[in-house]
């Protein structure tokens, strides 16, 4: 697998995610990083700074909201990342399609 399809994937899996992703459940859902541990953590650092180079909205958050200075999770929150309706008309979603 190569980086672009492992960032794809990456972003893919942090936009379905209804809740942070612990670095560990990344690891586990994405394929194409490495099984050693300090390689693995290396290139998620690489991938991270290119998504968020980018403009992806890759946020940092309380992976349990009862207890905040806790451990913390990974997400892309799909109201920030999804452009809002534009409110074309039927006639104007014809004409795209």
């Amino acid at each position: 697998m190569d980086r672009l399809e492992r960032l794809v994937n990456l972003v893919a899996a942090l936009i379905d995610a209804e809740r942070p992703l612990a670095r560990e459940q990344i690891r586990e859902r994405v394929g194409g990083y490495a099984a050693d541990t300090e390689v693995f953590r290396r290139n998620f650092e690489r991938d991270k700074e290119l998504l968020r180079q980018i403009g992806l909205p890759l946020v940092l958050e309380p992976l349990d909201r009862a207890d905040p200075d806790g451990l913390q999770g990974y997400r892309i929150p799909r109201e920030r990342y999804e452009l809002p309706d534009p409110g074309l008309t039927d006639d104007e979603l014809a004409a795209l399609r």
